[in-house]
C-alpha cells in the first residue's frame, strides 16, 4: 500500500471519527435540547397555574371588597334611618313638652289670679325689692308666701 492510500484511509478514518463525534454530539445536544424543552413546558405549566391562582385571588378580593362596601353602605343607611327616627322623636317630644309648658304656664297664671295677687301687689313687690328689701321681709310685709315673691321677681326678670 502506498502512502497515498494510507493517507486516504487515515483521512476517511478521521472523517468517520469526526462524523461519529458530530452524531454523538448531536444526540447529546438533542437530549439537552429535549431536557430544556421539558423544563420550559414545566415552567409554562407552573406559570399557567400561578396565573389561575392569581386571578382566583383577585376575584375573591373583589368579592370581599364588594361585600364589605355593601355592608358598610347598609350600616350607614341603617344608622341614618335610626338617626332620623331619633330626630323625629326628639322633635315630637319637644313639641309635647312645649305644649305642656304652655298649659302649665297658663295654669300658674290662673292660679296667680285666683290667689288674689293683683297688679298692685306685683308692682309693690318689685318696688320693695328694688329698695333693697329681702325676699323674706317682702313676704312678711305683704303677708304672702316666699315662693310667690320669688315667682313674681322671676317673671319680672329681676
Amino acid at each position: 500500500m502506498s502512502d497515498e492510500m494510507i493517507g486516504c484511509f487515515s483521512l476517511i478514518a478521521v472523517s468517520i471519527v469526526i462524523a461519529l463525534f458530530a452524531v454523538f454530539r448531536g444526540f447529546s445536544n438533542a437530549k439537552k435540547i429535549q431536557h430544556l424543552e421539558e423544563s420550559i413546558e414545566g415552567i409554562n405549566a407552573q406559570l399557567h397555574q400561578v396565573q389561575k391562582e392569581l386571578q382566583s385571588a383577585i376575584s375573591h378580593q373583589k368579592f370581599i371588597q364588594n361585600n364589605a362596601q355593601e355592608g358598610i353602605a347598609e350600616n350607614i343607611n341603617s344608622f341614618y334611618r335610626e338617626f332620623k327616627e331619633i330626630r323625629e322623636m326628639i322633635k315630637s317630644d319637644r313639641n309635647y313638652f312645649e305644649e305642656r309648658m304652655i298649659k302649665l304656664d297658663n295654669r300658674v297664671r290662673d292660679f296667680g289670679h285666683l290667689s288674689g295677687m293683683n297688679d298692685v301687689d306685683e308692682k309693690r313687690i318689685i318696688s320693695l325689692f328694688k329698695e333693697g328689701w329681702s325676699v323674706d321681709s317682702i313676704a312678711k310685709e305683704l303677708r304672702i308666701s316666699r315662693g310667690e315673691v320669688e315667682f313674681t321677681l322671676k317673671i319680672a326678670d329681676i
